[in-house]
């Protein structure tokens, strides 16, 4: 534990503990990784039920997979940006014991992507905010 890097916030009580960052090891890259622009197609961010209907598309495929969620904010001095991705991701290992091409095996994750976010893009779960409303009208009904 002693090169994870230790944190001590000044100006807090005393008796509060220190605590530790703990950051991901690196890893190498994975064979294959696909990612779909969720909110463009969809207008709003994917919940974690669509997330578990894409797996369940994605394990008859391969037998192990990354599905990653991601909000990406990007900022400039007039603008601002929020972009809701999708990825699913599938390590050498597990290709290579798969015995898996992974040209093919993109092909067909991106097609099982595809069609999960097409599904998804007309269906509206759970509350969505102002500006997800918004951009669900200007994608999907004014489409």
């Amino acid at each position: 534990m002693s090169d994870v890097p230790r944190l001590s916030v000044a100006g807090t009580l005393a008796s509060m503990p220190e605590f530790s960052v703990s950051l991901a090891p690196e890893l190498p890259p994975p064979a294959v990784t696909v990612v779909a622009n969720f909110g463009m197609v969809a207008g709003r961010r994917a919940s974690q039920s669509e997330i578990e209907d894409l797996w369940r598309s994605v394990e008859g495929i391969v037998s192990q997979a990354t599905i990653t969620v991601e909000d990406r904010n990007q900022f400039a001095r007039r603008t601002a940006t929020c972009v809701y991705q999708v990825s699913v991701a599938v390590d050498d290992d597990v290709v290579r014991q798969g015995r898996q091409d992974p040209e093919r095996l993109r092909e067909q994750l991106e097609g099982a992507l595809e069609s999960w976010v097409t599904a998804c893009a007309g269906q509206v779960r759970g509350e969505l905010t102002h500006a997800e409303r918004t951009a669900r009208r200007a994608v999907i009904e004014n489409g």
